[in-house]
């Protein structure tokens, strides 16, 4: 094995130096590209199937504008959700890009596994977000029919047929 410009070549004979078609950069992770490249699309698939998670915060977005444009937690939303649902695409498109590249050249920088892991994670917030919105809604539901349950069942209740008269 010999190495030349950061790039290993392999040796197979004394006399011969043979080497792989394209050189390979001692530090390329090539397995972290694989994964990744691997994973951003099933988070797109899983961002479909999760019942239209995309479609709705364009949705949301768009009935937002037009109640109240500019106004409030709708405002906020119809300015938010778009920029987010751009950001996925923009995350998707540009870490599987990223990812691809990497591995078809053999090379790579910090500056793109960097991008990688970002756009990576953040497909993964994305996706995560839908069920933990949901799981948060049914808990904090669960909350609050167990404070009310609690205060019923701390008032007095009155017998049937008696009645107590202060004396």
């Amino acid at each position: 094995m010999v190495q030349r410009h950061g790039a290993i070549w392999h040796s197979h004979s004394s006399h011969a130096a043979r080497c792989h078609p394209v050189p390979v950069d001692k530090h390329f992770n090539a397995d972290f590209y694989v994964t990744c490249a691997t994973v951003i699309p099933v988070l797109f698939l899983a961002l479909v199937v999760q019942g239209g998670t995309y479609e709705n915060m364009l949705r949301t977005a768009m009935e937002a504008a037009h109640r109240h444009p500019g106004r409030g937690r709708d405002g906020a939303a119809s300015a938010f959700l778009p920029a987010v649902a751009y950001l996925t695409l923009v995350a998707g498109v540009l870490g599987e890009a990223f990812a691809l590249g990497a591995l078809f050249s053999r090379w790579d920088t910090t500056a793109s596994r960097a991008t990688v892991m970002v756009m990576t994670l953040f497909l993964l917030v994305v996706i995560a977000a839908g069920p933990a919105w949901k799981f948060f809604g049914v808990q904090r539901s669960v909350e609050q029919l167990l404070g009310e349950k609690e205060r019923h069942s701390f008032q007095p209740r009155a017998r049937a047929g008696r009645h107590s008269s202060p004396r």
